[in-house]
């Protein structure tokens, strides 16, 4: 078992003081274009990788993050396919589905404007409660107008 430890200054830099922007755009740089592609091919049929570290686990939520956004604009089509089917109206499917997408950037600036700089990346996937509790009010609507 061998351990292996990354850390700063980085080749070209004094000390971990001097422009640490550049020294972290340099080790992310690093770890995405080489490390991460050796430690998921693996060094061989008999070797086992485990790696861990905060830019390494900060690229691969992204990639997931990535993947489940085109899963949630796949089910939001879906779904106003499947509004727009039921209640027969595809405008009223297309304004249901606009309220749905536009409580996004409202939540983001509430939560902005209570006082949080941070927006964690888990909240994004809200969309996919959002999407099926819009909805449902819809068809609820719809119904009941009926």
């Amino acid at each position: 078992q061998t351990k292996y430890n990354f850390g700063v200054p980085l080749p070209g830099f004094k000390n971990k003081r001097d422009r640490p922007d550049a020294q972290r755009a340099q080790y992310r740089a690093f770890v995405q274009e080489e490390l991460l592609p050796l430690f998921r091919t693996g060094l061989g049929t008999k070797v086992t990788v485990n790696y861990e570290g905060a830019e390494i686990t900060e690229h691969e939520i992204q990639e997931v993050l990535l993947g489940d956004a085109a899963k949630a604009c796949a089910s939001i089509i879906f779904v106003y396919l499947y509004m727009a089917a039921y209640t027969k109206a595809p405008l009223v499917a297309l304004l249901g589905i606009g309220t749905v997408i536009l409580s996004i950037p409202f939540g983001t600036a509430m939560f902005v404007a209570l006082g949080d700089k941070n927006l964690p990346a888990l909240n994004f996937l809200a969309l996919f409660l959002l999407t099926g509790i819009g909805s449902d009010h819809l068809f609820m609507l719809m119904n009941s107008w009926r």
